[in-house]
């Protein structure tokens, strides 16, 4: 009672003296798959979390919460649409709708947001929607902010959504009133607009544990936290990006990448400015990624040269993955079926060996991959160090298109159960690199892409190790390790 007593004068002081003129009311419109045999816990472990977020988000800008949920036997495209109905916000509202669910893409459509599965009867499939598609029937409602975040799958139809391992739960806030106004004012309050997210970008499974949730949502949760307790001052632009950070650092989801895109204008100081940003792609062509000739500008190959970069280093850590046996097996064996993604389907690797003499041999790469994971049973622990930049060459223009080469320099080291180091190697490696056009497997349309190709042995120094004993250097690796 006495909660009630003192929410009224708060509501009325800010009824009465709204910067906006008039009530603002915070929609909450939670849908989630809480009676799914695979993501029962998972999503109740979401719906709890985004509540929390929901009940702090509006404690902090001082708005009314309405707050819905469509779940357990509710749960369906039926009931959504009955809410939405209900729903009709004025022009200073904000409405935030979040999914957590399955989800998954058709390789026939160009849009890369995932659609919901909100019936799973084959019969009723076509009544499923797209979270492009929701978010665009929410912002017709006319409310000042507009969020949609979905959590699910975005791999194509009978995916089913993976499970990681298990995070600690998120411990409720404590936060004084000055702390959350700071942390939640920029993103709730300044500004006008919208922001759709997806978990995941196509054709990616998104991340769940049934004790700890989403792994998305998890981040995201985590981010805002931080926020909050540093005090720091947030943009949608900062959260989405230190989302997809954070997610990085998750051992489950270490490869995954979102999708986000956002119009926003600001409220106070810059009235009238308009940003808008997504979530950063593979530079294409033109505004449909679609080619329409062989020949890129300079600032075009300027762009897949930085893209380059960013493979070689993806496939640095895909190795360091690999190679570590403290890695659960099925993140290993994901590391390799992502850094095949990266390479021409004959791509080779040289390897130097010492025993019995020096020599060099090739392999196939996904026989390279293979053997590197299995020295585990050569060896008690692994560690693959890289130093020094990656160096991409100037392209050269071909027949087909572009190519390059790019060096990368690589420590191998071995240890025994005693943290003696056994065997010891570092290398400079050369690939080849491959730009041309070729055939988008999800839009099934030519766009350009780079490849990495043969990896050839240029500089080696294979020596045995001092035996000295690693075991301070391996606390500290494991210390870091997400």
């Amino acid at each position: 009672m006495k909660t009630g007593n003192c929410f009224v004068p708060t509501v009325l002081f800010w009824l009465i003296f709204s910067p906006f003129g008039q009530a603002q009311t915070f929609y909450a419109l939670v849908v989630a798959d809480t009676k799914d045999p695979l993501l029962t816990d998972a999503c109740k472990r979401d719906l709890d979390v985004m509540h929390r977020q929901f009940v702090q988000m509006a404690a902090a800008i001082q708005y009314p919460l309405d707050e819905r949920i469509v779940a357990q036997d509710d749960f369906g495209q039926k009931q959504l649409q009955a809410v939405l109905q209900e729903i009709n916000p004025q022009p200073n509202d904000i409405l935030f709708l979040y999914y957590t669910g399955h989800g998954y893409n058709l390789k026939n459509r160009t849009d890369r947001f995932p659609i919901l599965m909100l019936e799973k009867d084959d019969a009723l499939a076509g009544q499923n929607p797209s979270l492009l598609n929701l978010h665009t029937l929410l912002k017709k409602k006319g409310a000042r902010l507009c969020i949609t975040l979905g959590d699910c799958c975005n791999e194509v139809i009978d995916a089913t959504r993976t499970t990681g391992r298990k995070r600690i739960p998120p411990k409720p806030l404590v936060l004084t009133n000055d702390s959350l106004n700071q942390a939640y004012r920029k993103l709730l309050l300044d500004v006008t607009g919208d922001v759709l997210i997806a978990s995941s970008r196509p054709p990616q499974e998104a991340c769940a544990h049934p004790d700890s949730g989403s792994f998305y949502t998890r981040a995201f949760d985590e981010v805002l936290e931080l926020a909050a307790r540093s005090g720091a001052e947030l943009s949608w632009e900062t959260v989405l990006k230190n989302t997809q950070t954070q997610l990085s650092r998750y051992v489950a989801t270490r490869f995954k990448q979102s999708l986000y895109e956002a119009n926003l204008r600001e409220n106070r100081s810059s009235a009238g400015r308009l940003t808008v940003y997504a979530s950063p792609e593979q530079p294409l062509l033109n505004q449909e990624g679609v080619v329409e000739e062989n020949q890129l500008t300079e600032k075009q190959l300027l762009d897949f040269r930085a893209l380059t970069e960013q493979k070689v280093t993806e496939f640095q850590r895909y190795l360091s993955v690999i190679a570590d046996p403290e890695q659960q097996d099925n993140i290993r064996e994901l590391a390799i079926e992502n850094a095949l993604l990266l390479f021409l389907p004959d791509a080779t690797m040289q390897v130097g060996s010492s025993n019995p003499k020096a020599t060099v041999k090739t392999y196939p790469l996904a026989i390279y991959l293979r053997r590197l994971k299995n020295l585990e049973k050569r060896y008690f622990d692994i560690d693959i160090a890289f130093y020094d930049l990656a160096l991409v060459a100037d392209w050269e223009k071909t027949v087909s298109g572009y190519e390059t080469t790019a060096t990368y320099f690589q420590h191998f080291q071995a240890f025994n159960p005693k943290g003696q180091l056994l065997f010891a190697a570092k290398t400079a490696k050369q690939m080849a690199v491959d730009l041309q056009t070729r055939k988008d497997p999800f839009y099934e349309e030519n766009r350009w892409t780079v490849l990495l190709g043969d990896v050839r042995l240029v500089e080696k120094g294979i020596g045995i190790g001092n035996k000295e004993s690693r075991s301070e250097k391996k606390d500290e690796k494991k210390s870091k390790r997400p």
